[in-house]
């Protein structure tokens, strides 16, 4: 039941997709430059383009491998700030800025 179920999902996604871009695609050949609209049709492009591509995030890379650890052994905690960094003090504005008179009508 539940492959059915995803074989129906997946021709329903492939039928949505085709009909958005085939209509924007035309749209877009059809129309002129100056057409207020046209942002609209380049988003249903990249918006059916960006739903069917694959989340960057699936890969595996060497930080979630397991030969490295977990990414929380990975994160070094930073030292606490301090008023004197590097012992330079704060960095400060060199320009003393104010407030440019208001002119009245």
């Amino acid at each position: 039941m539940k492959n059915n179920q995803e074989t129906w999902k997946f021709f329903v996604q492939v039928a949505f997709s085709t009909v958005v871009l085939t209509f924007s695609l035309y749209k877009l050949a059809v129309t002129d430059q100056q057409d207020s609209y046209q942002a609209l049709y380049w988003g249903g492009v990249t918006g059916i383009m960006a739903w069917w591509m694959p989340n960057p995030g699936n890969g595996t890379s060497s930080v979630n491998s397991t030969q490295n650890g977990s990414q929380s052994d990975l994160i070094q905690p930073l030292p606490p700030a301090t008023a004197k960094a590097n012992g330079k003090p704060p960095m400060q504005p060199s320009v003393n800025v104010q407030a440019l008179p208001h002119k009245t009508a």
